[in-house]
């Protein structure tokens, strides 16, 4: 797992992950350099980084919720939950530059946490599900949960289900486009899907992966967006189809690069192979 932090310019100076290597490591992102690496008892399968790159957060099969200081490169502990959920914590996020406020998913539960105040003063909101969690992505005020089958529309600041879209195959992830009028979900059924926000209707099916689609997120610029899949893959899409960066579209008659269907207008792909 892996979060970049951004300047106020939008470039990532900072990457932060996660590993089966029980380590969660903090890196420069222009160099490639490991910058510091903090050792926990288990497996880390969730990680974020406050867009100042002062504060980190861990989660993982301990059910252990951490709150990492950085500090010229250093990583230090300084807020921890023990057995905050029920079961693996899948995701965690900051839901502002302070670091005061963070959220956590785990088994049936998503929780919103004042770091401010001590562990055992528990969560300071919670939401309960019918699934099991998968993913939780923010934009705006608005916290997109994919558990089971469904994807919930949150109010971050409530934890107050706007509203929820259920589909015939299990959804690993959604993320909400910042217009506010369409979302991307992925799962079981191996593709990348734009859909609409009042009626969930697919708008889009991106096809390609060759396994489940475990993460899909729309890029800052909001130009194109990622799909992972368990096929060991990332593959880029475009929202508009236009010469955009490495894609160069005939105008006359646009070739996509992997099969689409159904959509509005073909998209261009770039695979890159995880190694």
């Amino acid at each position: 797992v892996i979060s970049t932090q951004s300047t106020g310019s939008g470039d990532a100076s900072l990457a932060f992950t996660g590993s089966a290597d029980y380590t969660a490591t903090l890196w420069s992102a222009t160099s490639g350099d490991a910058l510091a690496s903090f050792e926990h008892d288990h497996i880390v399968r969730a990680v974020d980084l406050t867009r100042d790159g002062r504060h980190a957060a861990t989660g993982g099969r301990k059910k252990k919720l951490r709150v990492l200081g950085v500090t010229d490169g250093s990583l230090a502990e300084s807020w921890s939950c023990v057995d905050a959920h029920s079961d693996s914590i899948k995701r965690v996020l900051f839901t502002d530059e302070s670091g005061d406020s963070l959220l956590s998913a785990g088994g049936k539960t998503v929780r919103l946490w004042d770091v401010r105040q001590p562990s055992s003063a528990g969560a300071s909101l919670e939401l309960d599900l019918a699934s099991n969690v998968n993913d939780i992505a923010l934009c705006g005020d608005t916290l997109m949960v994919a558990h089971g089958e469904s994807v919930a529309f949150v109010d971050a600041k409530t934890l107050v289900t706007k509203r929820e879209h259920v589909y015939p195959f299990a959804v690993h992830s959604a993320a909400l486009h910042v217009d506010g009028q369409r979302f991307l979900a992925g799962g079981a059924n191996f593709a990348a899907m734009v859909c609409d926000v009042e009626s969930g209707n697919a708008l889009e099916v991106h096809k390609g992966h060759h396994g489940p689609v475990h993460c899909v997120r729309y890029a800052p610029d909001n130009e194109t967006y990622a799909s992972s899949s368990e096929d060991g893959t990332i593959r880029l899409w475009q929202t508009v189809v236009k010469n955009y960066g490495l894609w160069v579209v005939n105008d006359d008659k646009p070739e996509p690069t992997a099969a689409v269907a159904p959509a509005a207008a073909p998209a261009a792909v770039v695979t890159a192979e995880a190694k």
